[in-house]
């Protein structure tokens, strides 16, 4: 359970991240367009733009790693929950026999 609230505080923090990136983004578009008729601000704005959209595509392979490592991890999870619990039936299917087995011994 412990693993499960880690790992969505960890998806909610990388959304809000993205949230944070689009929001420059926004801005940005925002800001190039009021000075489409200044050329040396305009260049300055384009420039910055590259930039960020660098450092974005980094962030961006950094966060699909770390979703996809949490993503392996939730189905490793899953699997050893089911492996669990087929352990357990297993487990309760013998304890059934060996009371009947006692129950037979006693009458």
């Amino acid at each position: 359970m412990l693993v499960n609230s880690i790992l969505s505080l960890v998806v909610l923090a990388i959304l809000f991240f993205l949230g944070i990136q689009m929001i420059k983004q926004v801005r940005l578009i925002l800001l190039k367009k009021k000075a489409s008729d200044q050329p040396l601000l305009y260049k300055k704005i384009s420039i910055y733009e590259l930039k960020l959209l660098k450092k974005q595509f980094f962030y961006l392979l950094i966060i699909n790693s770390l979703l996809t490592i949490a993503l392996a991890f939730c189905v490793y999870m899953l699997f050893e929950l089911e492996n669990a619990r087929i352990n357990d039936h297993q487990t309760i299917l013998e304890l059934v026999e060996q009371v009947q087995e006692l129950k037979n011994r006693l009458e």
